[in-house]
C-alpha cells in the first residue's frame, strides 16, 4: 500500500474517508491506535493508505473535488481556533462553496452527497446558447443546473429531487445566485415524476441527469442517510432506465438530455437506449472524461435527442490534468470560466 495523505484533523480525515467510499476506493487509516495511546487522537497524524493501483485514482480524486473549505480544514489550526470551529459546527451543518472561480455558489450540506466535478461538467453539457425549458432531474442542491443557468441566460431551470433537504437549499440557492426569477423546484420521488410525466405531452427542451451511479446492493452504504442516495439506487425496484424513461418523458421532440456516469457502466448505459421497449433516443454522443494522458476515462458523459435516428458519435473526450497534475486548458476554461463543452 502507498501513503495518501497524512492529517490529525478529524474534520478533514472523515471527508477523504467519505471521498475515497464514494469512489469505491480501498483504503487503511494507520497510527489510529498510536495517537489513542499518547492520549489525544489529534495529537499523531493519521495516515491514509490506498493499495498501489489506486494512488494515481485517489490523488486526482481528491484535486477534482476539493473545495477551498476542505483545503483550511486541512491547514494545522491553534487549538482555539479548532474549538471555534467544533462550535460552528454544532451550530451551523451547511456551508456555502463557490464553483466556477466564484461565478456560482452553493449552500450545501457539511456532511453527506456534495457538489463535485461532475456537477460542473455536466452543467458544461449543455450547448452554448441553449434557450428553453431545462429539467435537472435529481437536482440536489442544483450544482449543475445553476453552472448552466450562469452560462445560458435564456434558460429556465426547473428541478425535481426526493430530498426536502435539498429543495430547500436550492431554492435558497436560486435567491443566493440571483436566479429565483428563472429558477423552480420540487419535491417528488423519480418514480412519481416518471408517473406524472408520462400522462402527458413532453415540453422541457433539455434534461440533465446525474443519477444514483451504483445499483441497488452493488454499494457499501455510507453513514450518512443523504450521501447513502446518492451513491446508489436504495431502492431493488429503481435503476438506471427509470431515469432515462423519466427524461423521455419530459421532453418534447428533438429535445437534448444530457447524462453523467460511471465510464465502467457504459454497456448499461447504451442498454437503455437500444431495446425494442426503450425510450426512443438518436444522434447519441459519448464524451469520455480522461483523468489525464494515457489513463483509462473515470466518467463518461452522454447527450442524446429524443426521437432522432441519426447515428451514435464517439468523441475524443476531454483530458482533466497534464502529467504534472495541473488542469488542461480546456478542463480550466470549463471548471473555472463556465464554458461548455465544446465552442459552438
Amino acid at each position: 500500500m502507498k501513503e495518501l495523505l497524512r492529517t490529525n484533523n478529524p474534520v478533514y480525515l472523515s471527508w477523504v474517508e467519505a471521498v475515497l467510499n464514494d469512489a469505491n476506493i480501498h483504503y487503511m487509516i494507520f497510527d489510529t491506535h498510536t495517537a489513542m495511546i499518547e492520549g489525544s487522537i489529534n495529537a499523531i497524524e493519521k495516515r491514509i493508505m490506498v493499495l498501489d493501483d489506486s494512488i494515481e485514482d485517489a490523488t486526482i480524486l481528491l484535486k477534482d473535488i476539493r473545495t477551498p473549505d476542505a483545503m483550511i480544514e486541512h491547514a494545522p489550526k491553534e487549538e482555539e481556533e479548532e474549538e471555534e470551529e467544533e462550535e460552528e459546527e454544532e451550530e451551523e451543518d451547511c456551508k456555502i462553496i463557490t464553483v466556477l472561480d466564484g461565478k456560482v455558489h452553493l449552500r450545501q450540506p457539511k456532511k453527506g452527497f456534495r457538489t463535485s466535478l461532475d456537477s460542473v461538467m455536466l452543467g458544461a453539457a449543455l450547448p452554448d446558447g441553449a434557450k428553453g425549458q431545462m429539467l435537472d432531474l435529481g437536482c440536489g442542491v442544483g450544482g449543475a443546473g445553476f453552472c448552466a443557468a450562469w452560462r445560458l441566460p435564456n434558460i429556465h431551470l426547473s428541478g425535481i429531487d426526493h430530498e426536502s433537504h435539498f429543495i430547500d437549499l436550492a431554492r435558497e440557492n436560486a435567491q443566493l445566485n440571483h436566479m429565483q426569477d428563472r429558477c423552480d423546484f420540487t419535491c417528488e420521488d423519480i418514480s412519481k415524476t416518471n408517473t406524472r410525466l408520462r400522462r402527458k405531452a413532453g415540453t422541457y427542451d433539455y434534461v440533465i441527469c446525474n443519477p444514483p451511479y451504483m445499483d441497488h446492493g452493488s454499494f457499501q452504504p455510507s453513514p450518512h442517510p443523504l450521501k447513502n442516495t446518492a451513491l446508489g439506487h436504495a431502492d431493488k425496484e429503481q435503476d438506471l432506465r427509470i431515469w432515462v424513461e423519466t427524461a423521455h418523458a419530459a421532453l418534447r421532440p428533438g429535445g437534448m438530455f444530457c447524462l453523467i456516469h460511471r465510464s465502467d457502466y457504459l454497456d448499461k448505459i447504451l442498454q437503455q437506449f437500444s431495446g425494442r421497449k426503450s425510450p426512443k433516443f438518436g444522434a447519441v454522443e459519448l464524451i469520455p472524461l480522461w483523468p489525464k494522458p494515457g489513463g483509462s476515462p473515470k466518467r463518461i458523459i452522454l447527450r442524446a435527442r429524443k426521437d432522432r435516428k441519426t447515428p451514435l458519435v464517439f468523441h475524443p473526450g476531454i483530458v482533466l490534468h497534464k502529467d504534472n497534475g495541473d488542469y488542461t486548458p480546456h478542463a480550466n476554461a470549463i471548471l473555472r470560466d463556465g464554458a461548455p463543452l465544446f465552442e459552438s
